[in-house]
């Protein structure tokens, strides 16, 4: 039976700094051609595992569908490698709010398929 991710409390303004920041410093070492392609976030299978909290699932298919390395994704996400590759294969969940949203904004996940709890709440987007 699959893992779930169960995140509950509130996404808060600190959480969102502490994303962008890593990203940043992250960004910094990373080639501009390393990415998640747009097309990618159409899939259903990445659709899918993004609305079943499926975080290693969604691992795998950056690495299959994006194209990425497992070393490509920690430059991204800040994650290290050993780590997503535990993710991966199961043998580690991700079940904090803070890394689970560094992942998510690290892949650049368009804000519509992040679900509500993800989402900055309304009237604070451009707030800093």
């Amino acid at each position: 039976m699959p893992c779930r991710i169960v995140a509950t409390g509130r996404v808060t303004r600190a959480h969102r700094l502490l994303a962008r920041q890593v990203i940043a410093i992250t960004a910094e070492r990373l080639p501009v051609e390393q990415s998640v392609p747009h097309q990618f976030w159409l899939d259903t299978d990445v659709q899918q595992a993004l609305v079943e909290r499926e975080l290693g699932a969604l691992c795998q298919l950056v690495s299959k569908l994006g194209g990425l390395r497992q070393e490509d994704l920690a430059m991204l996400t800040g994650l290290s490698q050993a780590f997503l590759s535990m993710l991966e294969s199961g043998a580690r969940r991700l079940t904090n709010i803070d890394k689970i949203i560094i992942l998510l904004e690290g892949v650049n996940t368009p804000p519509e398929l992040t679900g509500p709890m993800l989402r900055p709440p309304a009237g604070t987007a451009g707030e800093d």
